[in-house]
């Protein structure tokens, strides 16, 4: 539609729809049947520097980003290109509004990202995962398939295929529930320790 950029050595499968207002940069290739709201922008330059004495260096982006067919991505979510190689949206893929993928992302096929995650540089995402909304991903992390992660949660370590993380820092479903029913109980605990406390002192405490 209106005011789209696709740049030079672009390659865009059969019966794929640009939204108004996308852009693909150059040498990006995007398949079959894909689906692109307003704004997307696929191949803009990943976030590389390098601090090089007082000073911050720009590090080339010299990758690309391939979607591969069947994947629709929402309003102004953002793909960055590679430093190297590839960043790689699996088939079938869905990722809604305001995301984050950094470069050298490799998300596997089926998976569904909600609105405003943010996933970091050299993470590797299996098939079937499901991203809450809000959720954040350190980079160089791998999950496995099936795995979700709950909305606002922040990850920062590996996960096992057909887990559910939670929280932050996140940690399977299963304790970060019962830590949040414990820490409900935390002011009773406290003011049953401050009454043991204050006991003991009495016990202790010379006649006078």
């Amino acid at each position: 539609e209106a005011q789209c950029f696709v740049g030079a050595h672009v390659s865009i499968g059969q019966r794929s729809w640009l939204k108004s207002g996308v852009t693909i940069a150059d040498y990006c290739t995007v398949g079959a049947r894909c689906r692109f709201q307003s704004g997307v922008v696929i191949g803009s330059d990943g976030f590389g520097y390098e601090p090089v004495g007082q000073e911050i260096h720009r590090i080339p982006q010299i990758g690309n980003v391939v979607i591969e067919d069947d994947v629709e991505i929402g309003a102004n979510t953002t793909v960055d290109r590679a430093r190297f190689s590839q960043t790689l949206i699996g088939r079938g893929t869905k990722i809604d509004n305001l995301v984050q993928i950094a470069h050298n992302v490799r998300i596997g096929k089926q998976c569904l990202i909600a609105a405003q995650v943010g996933i970091a540089g050299s993470t590797t995402l299996g098939d079937y995962c499901v991203l809450g909304g809000q959720a954040g991903v350190a980079g160089h992390l791998a999950l496995g398939d099936r795995v979700q992660l709950g909305a606002q949660s922040g990850l920062f370590q590996d996960v096992e295929a057909n887990e559910f993380y939670n929280g932050t820092p996140a940690i399977p479903i299963g304790l970060e529930r019962r830590l949040v029913v414990l820490s409900r109980k935390l002011p009773d605990l406290f003011k049953k320790v401050d009454s043991l406390a204050s006991s003991l002192d009495s016990v202790r405490r010379p006649n006078s």
